[in-house]
Parts: C-alpha cells; structure tokens; sequence
C-alpha cells in the first residue's frame, strides 16, 4: 500500500451499526454492510471477509481476542488443544489444493483429535471448494452408517458403508420412503 493511500471510510449509521467503504488492492470499491469492533485493536468487515489489526499505536489485547483473530486469520488448517478436554480443527478452505495440507494435519494431530473428548471443527470463512478434500475428516465425524445408494435398474441399493452396524434393508427402506414422498 502506497503512502497516503485510501482504504477504509467507516459510516456510523443512525442505529449506532457501521458501514464501510473498502478500496481493493485494483482500487475498485467494496461495500460492506456489517462493521464489528472486536477489541480496540481490531476490526471485522463483513462475514468473516477480512479483520483489520491495529499497527500503532497498539493496546493490550486480552488473550482470547489474540486467539480467535489468529484462528480466523488463518489461511491454513491447523489443530489447537484448547483445554484438556477440548481441540479445535481450523479448516480456513476445503479448495483442492489445501488437501494435502488437510489430510497432513489431521493425520499429524489424530491422536490428539480422537483422545480429546470435544472436537470444534472452524470453518469459519471457508467459501467451500471440493468434496474430496474433506474425506480425512469423514471416520473422525460420523460414527454411525453411512450409504451411498446407486440405482441397479431393479431399484436403490446400498453401494458402500463405513458402519454396518445398521442392516443395508433399514437404508433401502428409507430411501425408498423419501423418493415416494417427493
């Protein structure tokens, strides 16, 4: 950013809110309808779409303040113990190219995943991006069965499970009950 360049309006609305008019890096013009002040030394623009942190002069921020800007800054997955009973997954994207660094992550951290008793999965600002890159986490998150159906030409059958402690005739049945209500 050049010296002297303009990046932020900030508009107090009349129910005491803030709106902001944001320059990009091309300097098109971004209108976000939703300010929040974090801290005194931080700043949330939008959904999640980008926080903004105080250079200078800088007060103190409490810890849990540093954590969660930290945590929603994040561009990578990245596992946390929060306490003893509890860790924390951050999945900032699930584009294709952030799945080896994902599946690298969780197999890293497997054993503090499943030996800690509560699992917050962030996803946070994550856009989406492919189905594949969230595979690692499937076993981790479901614990009961799991189907896909395909149709044979003679009806819906379970193609694959990752539980079977629940017959295959229970998922043909139900299936079959929600296509007729359709």
């Amino acid at each position: 950013m050049a010296t002297g360049q303009l990046k932020l309006i900030l508009n107090e609305e009349n129910d005491g809110t803030y709106k902001a008019t944001y320059y990009m890096a091309d300097h098109s013009i971004r209108h976000v309808d939703s300010v929040g002040f974090i801290d005194q030394n931080h700043l949330s623009l939008g959904n999640n779409w980008l926080t903004l942190s105080r250079q200078s002069p800088k007060e103190e921020s409490k810890a849990e303040v540093l954590q969660y800007v930290q945590l929603k800054e994040s561009k990578t997955p990245l596992v946390q113990k929060l306490s003893k009973e509890t860790a924390l997954l951050r999945i900032p994207s699930f584009s294709y190219t952030d799945k080896k660094h994902i599946n690298t992550v969780i197999r890293d951290n497997l054993e503090t995943i499943l030996n800690t008793e509560n699992l917050i999965i962030d996803i946070r600002g994550n856009g989406g991006g492919s189905d594949i890159s969230y595979e690692e986490i499937l076993p981790i998150i479901y614990t009961n069965r799991i189907p896909e159906m395909t149709s044979d030409g003679k009806g819906i059958q379970p193609d694959f499970y990752l539980d079977s402690s629940i017959p295959a005739y229970q998922w043909v049945s139900y299936t079959r009950g929600m296509l007729e209500e359709m």
